[in-house]
C-alpha cells in the first residue's frame, strides 16, 4: 500500500509539472471557460493533493515535504517566466502554497485520526511485522522520550531501507 502512495506523490508532482510548464494548448483544463474560481479551485486542490500525498508517504519529515510541496509551487510557477504562453503570477503561487499547506495539514490531522491498523497499512511499506511482547508493547518500563526516540530511529531506518 505504501509503494502505490509513494508512486502517486511522485507521479502527482511530474503531472503538476506538466501542467504547470505544458503550452496553454496542451494543459489540461476543468472547464472550457476558465474563471477565476475554477483556476483558483484547480491551484488548491492539486497542491492541495500533493501535499496530502507527501505527508502520508513521509511521515514525521515535515522539512522534506515543504521543501518538495511549497518548493515546486514557487519553482514551476517561477519556470513559467520562460514558457512563451505563460505567465507567472504571484497570485498563482500564493494559491499553490495554500493548497500545499492545507494538504500537508489535513493528511497530518488525518493520520492520527485513522485507526492503528489502518495508519499501519498506509506507513508499513507493505512488509507484514510479527506482533510485538506484552513488554515491548508496553514500553517495557522505559520512559516516555526513550520510547520517542526508539521509534523515531526505527522510522529513520525504514526511511533508508531500499524500496
Amino acid at each position: 500500500m505504501h509503494k502505490l502512495v509513494l508512486t502517486a506523490a511522485w507521479c502527482c508532482l511530474l503531472f503538476l509539472a506538466f501542467a504547470t510548464l505544458a503550452p496553454l494548448h496542451l494543459r489540461p483544463q476543468m472547464t472550457d471557460a476558465e474563471t477565476w474560481v475554477s483556476v483558483l479551485i484547480e491551484h488548491v486542490g492539486a497542491f492541495g493533493v500533493l501535499g496530502l500525498l507527501f505527508t502520508v508517504c513521509y511521515p514525521r519529515r515535515y522539512g522534506f515535504i515543504c521543501v518538495v510541496v511549497f518548493g515546486s509551487a514557487v519553482l514551476l510557477e517561477l519556470l513559467q517566466v520562460f514558457v512563451p504562453d505563460r505567465d507567472a503570477r504571484i497570485i498563482d503561487a500564493v494559491e499553490k502554497l495554500v493548497g500545499g499547506a492545507a494538504g500537508i495539514a489535513g493528511a497530518s490531522w488525518l493520520l492520527p485520526v485513522l485507526s492503528p491498523r489502518m495508519s499501519s497499512v498506509i506507513l508499513s511499506r507493505g512488509k507484514q511485522r510479527p506482533a510485538a511482547p506484552a513488554s515491548v508493547r508496553d514500553g517495557g518500563g522505559r520512559s516516555p522520550q526513550v520510547l520517542e526516540q526508539h521509534e523515531e530511529r526505527r522510522e529513520q531506518q525504514r526511511c533508508r531501507e531500499p524500496g
